[in-house]
């Protein structure tokens, strides 16, 4: 049985009604290893550190900005700073696989997030993108 006391009351109110309403997806070992996997092959590491602690990127660790899969999935999506987009490096399942491992890495959160939610994020943000960028904004295509 999991222990759900360290959780902030909020957050704990949260994943209890996730888990009564059967809404909660969570994170398999083969979906953590797929995210870890895109997080090497994709370089990640090299500008967020493989212990999270940052660099060139912003560090994950005891990053609060990790209990909003969203805005992970717009970042990843639209790129910024020095972070190149991967909209169109990326499928969905991989963006999901890849921020359920920061997640669960970091934050501590067993919750996945699932890549129909990525897919709800691409086509919200990507919309807006298109929009304001340039081809050379997002990056080439596959």
């Amino acid at each position: 049985m999991t222990s759900f006391e360290h959780l902030p009351p909020a957050r704990l109110l949260r994943r209890l009604i996730a888990v009564a309403l059967g809404t909660a997806l969570t994170a398999t070992p083969a979906l953590a290893a797929n995210g870890r996997r895109v997080y090497v092959d994709m370089g990640c590491q090299v500008c967020h550190g493989e212990m999270g602690y940052g660099g060139v990127g912003p560090a994950f660790h005891k990053n609060p900005f990790l209990a909003l899969p969203d805005y992970l999935a717009a970042r990843v999506l639209l790129g910024g700073g020095a972070m190149p987009s991967f909209a169109h490096r990326l499928s969905d399942d991989e963006i999901a696989a890849v921020i359920t491992y920061l997640r669960q890495r970091w934050h501590a959160a067993p919750n996945a997030i699932a890549p129909k939610d990525v897919t709800a994020v691409r086509n919200t943000v990507m919309q807006g993108a298109s929009a304001t960028t340039t081809a050379q904004d997002v990056g080439p295509a596959p």
